[in-house]
């Protein structure tokens, strides 16, 4: 009986020092990825403050210089962030992502 429960143990602990004796290798950190935010200059997030009657409703709203309009509220799983724009090719598109769910892309020809 002990012979059953020790040899698996021992098998086990073997198996594990094994794995912490194994050379590692250093991995090149990971490349820039996009959005690079380098290039943007910081803001005081104050002015574009909305405060409603309950956080979901409140957060930031702001719009980018081509009319891309976003909204960030302040819990993540019920509303993340949502943006709104005209493309280049000039049809409509919505964006969301949360914490909650998968993020959505949608684009449409209507305006």
């Amino acid at each position: 009986m002990i012979a059953r429960t020790v040899w698996p143990m021992i098998a086990v602990a073997i198996a594990v020092s094994g794995c912490g004796s194994t050379p590692t290798i250093a991995a090149d950190p990971a490349p820039r990825q996009f959005p690079d935010l380098d290039g943007f200059q910081r803001v005081n997030a104050g002015p574009y403050g909305d405060i409603g009657g309950h956080p979901s409703a409140s957060g930031w709203r702001f719009s980018t210089p081509s009319g891309v309009r976003c909204v960030v509220t302040m819990i993540p799983t019920d509303g993340g962030i949502s943006c709104q724009g005209t493309q280049a090719d000039g049809r409509l598109f919505r964006a969301h992502a949360s914490t909650s769910q998968a993020a959505e892309f949608s684009a449409t020809d209507e305006s």
